[in-house]
């Protein structure tokens, strides 16, 4: 990897766990008023993980049993997600240029 896109990743990593201060190592909770406070600033966006985990799919999924691919059910709710969309866009992005050098 170069170190331009190492410094990609970094950034996305960075810009992923948000403010030092906000981040937990726990999923983030709602407080009085409803704001999600702790845990990451991509888990703060919203986000749901797969089965209730915090484990989110950032772009295509694969559905062994038909054998078929779509894109997560969570990826089609856009109507909050300004944020949320530009970084998985922006990760991708990164992911792909880096994949790109790897096979050729």
């Amino acid at each position: 990897m170069t170190d331009e896109q190492i410094k990609a990743f970094d950034d996305l990593q960075t810009d992923l766990i948000g403010p030092e201060e906000e981040a937990t190592l726990d999923p983030p909770t709602r407080d009085e008023n409803g704001v999600l406070r702790g845990g990451t600033w991509f888990e703060r966006t919203g986000v749901v993980g797969i089965n209730g985990t915090r484990c989110y799919p950032m772009a295509s999924t694969t559905q062994h049993s038909r054998a078929m691919w779509s894109p997560h059910w969570f990826g089609k709710i856009i109507d909050f997600m300004d944020e949320q969309l530009a970084f998985r866009k922006r990760f991708i992005k990164v992911l792909l240029s880096c994949l790109t050098i790897i096979v050729t």
